[in-house]
């Protein structure tokens, strides 16, 4: 059978497209996002995720992380931006 008779291409290309999906908090389930401080640094919280607007809004552009670790690597991605570099 072929790669292409048997359908595992399709497989394929349902397990890549699962890869890049954003990760998406359960209702109640802790996560963390960046914002930006009244002081003008950017930083991390942590909250729980309920299926309300703003939790919604977050996930929607992409602000929200399961981990700690991936919310401040993303707001140095931030703040490397906004500086107008690639450093």
């Amino acid at each position: 059978m072929s790669y292409y008779a048997d359908h595992s291409w399709e497989e394929d290309r349902w397990k890549n497209k699962k890869k890049k999906m954003k990760w998406k908090p359960k209702d109640r389930d802790k996560y963390w996002y960046v914002s930006l401080s009244y002081t003008n640094v950017w930083v991390t919280h942590s909250i729980i995720f309920w299926d309300e607007e703003i939790s919604q809004g977050r996930y929607k552009i992409g602000n929200c992380f399961r981990t700690r670790k991936q919310a401040q690597q993303m707001a140095k991605k931030i703040k490397v931006l906004l500086k107008g570099g690639n450093k």
